[in-house]
């Protein structure tokens, strides 16, 4: 079973992508659905994020997502701390899962992570895929979906790492800056070369 990340930057479309591959039968992992449970449920992480970030990121038990992000996203030491505190636990739940599916005998899975490069985590998949746009575009389906202020999306994406370094060490790229028709297109012929590929690794 091919082991796919797909990773892009805040408002790179990679959710739609993963989408029209689930719809092709393709089964995904979500990284940062795994993060907000294990926050919810490790009594020991969320005494970790409280120490370090205060108790005013909870509220009635439930993590203050808009709070901490306010506090980590201008902040990259910040930042770091948070991963430090969250990803052990997360890649441990993600390696979880992809025993799961490996043994419902799936072709290919898809792992999506913002992260995957800023983390240095490429080598946990066979291979990567990029999901890019151009910074108008990611900016203005930030704001369709948050009520994120410009100047705050802006502050978000200068924490990532930029589109041009993650290229270079990409395996694949999907340029997302069409119609979401072109879009379905391009994952049909990814999803073409990825089953591929795994028939000739059996």
């Amino acid at each position: 079973m091919l082991k796919i990340g797909i990773t892009g930057g805040i408002g790179s479309g990679k959710s739609e992508v993963c989408l029209y591959f689930n719809q092709l039968n393709i089964a995904s992992i979500n990284a940062d659905e795994i993060a907000k449970n294990v926050i919810h449920i490790d009594k020991s992480i969320q005494n970790q994020l409280r120490e370090k970030f205060g108790d005013n990121i909870f509220v009635s038990k439930k993590l203050n997502t808009n709070q901490l992000a306010s506090i980590v996203f201008t902040d990259k030491k910040k930042l770091a701390i948070l991963n430090s505190i969250i990803h052990p636990k997360t890649i441990e739940e993600i390696k979880k899962e992809i025993f799961l599916l490996s043994e419902k005998k799936h072709t290919y899975i898809l792992i999506e992570s913002a992260i995957i490069f800023e983390n240095n985590l490429q080598n946990m998949f066979d291979y990567t895929l990029l999901v890019t746009s151009n910074l108008d575009l990611r900016i203005e389906r930030i704001k369709l979906k948050t009520n994120l202020r410009e100047e705050d999306i802006l502050k978000r994406i200068k924490m990532q790492m930029n589109e041009e370094s993650k290229k270079k060490i990409s395996d694949f790229i999907i340029e997302n800056n069409e119609t979401k028709l072109e879009l379905k297109q391009k994952v049909t012929f990814f999803h073409k070369i990825f089953s591929a590929i795994s028939r000739t690794k059996k």
